[in-house]
């Protein structure tokens, strides 16, 4: 999705604009979960769009579960959803079966400069910071998976505080609460990596040992980056990352 919707409707189809347009009405309007929006013909005749064109934006935003269409009530902004912040977690077992595994440990939080790629990956400025939290999480089994978990100084302030003794097992259920960030969407880049002596201290494993590290970036509702997470996972008793559609 585009950041610069003037872009959208200068460059692609005119649904893509109203599809940002929508997003920015819901955020700037303050809709809370559930609110109800506008009817679907004064929406096509706010934008100066056909019925047609505004229902195709809309259609998208119900399969991204942002928007919801209830029968005979019209169009509402949809509730938090558990269940599909629980599907990007994309870490299967060997038979496939997805296994949350539990926040374990926070070895550290802090704010901080931010590096190169954090800046590249989260669109931030030079001289802006991050909160990073490195954790560790435990599977049924025992095997420790290690993230680092960065996130914009400016809108996660009092991360630290908030946070306190909760360890949630899906953080974006606590962005929501604690920061109306929602997320909708993430990008993963997978690669295999050795672990290093830290590494290997704080998983259980030598130094060296082969693991999985998928860097992954999250998205709010209108496309901005929020979340930039580098996980660690060892593979060799069969787990694996599943991409699934939805």
């Amino acid at each position: 999705m585009s950041s610069n919707p003037l872009a959208v409707r200068e460059h692609g189809p005119r649904y893509l604009w109203i599809r940002e347009q929508l997003v920015r009405m819901i955020l700037d309007g303050g809709f809370k979960d559930g609110a109800p929006l506008p009817p679907e013909g004064q929406l096509a005749r706010h934008f100066g769009v056909a019925l047609g064109t505004l229902r195709k934006a809309i259609d998208e935003l119900v399969a991204r579960k942002i928007v919801e269409r209830v029968q005979g009530k019209g169009l509402f902004v949809a509730a938090y959803d558990t269940q599909a912040a629980m599907r990007l977690f994309r870490i299967v077992d060997a038979s496939g079966v997805k296994q949350l595994p539990n926040f374990d440990r926070v070895l550290g939080i802090r704010t901080r400069a931010a590096g190169a790629n954090e800046r590249l990956r989260l669109g931030l400025a030079r001289d802006e910071k991050v909160v990073e939290l490195r954790r560790t999480r435990t599977f049924a089994d025992g095997a420790v998976m290690l993230e680092s978990i960065c996130l914009p100084g400016s809108r996660f302030a009092d991360f630290k505080a908030r946070l306190g003794t909760q360890r949630p097992v899906l953080l974006y259920d606590f962005y929501e609460q604690e920061y109306g960030v929602r997320i909708v969407g993430v990008e993963s880049r997978l690669r295999a990596v050795s672990a290093t002596a830290d590494d290997a201290k704080e998983m259980g494993l030598r130094a060296g040992h082969p693991l999985l590290e998928v860097e992954r970036v999250a998205f709010e509702l209108d496309a901005r980056p929020v979340e930039l997470r580098t996980t660690l996972c060892d593979t060799t008793e069969g787990r694996h990352y599943l991409d699934v559609p939805g």
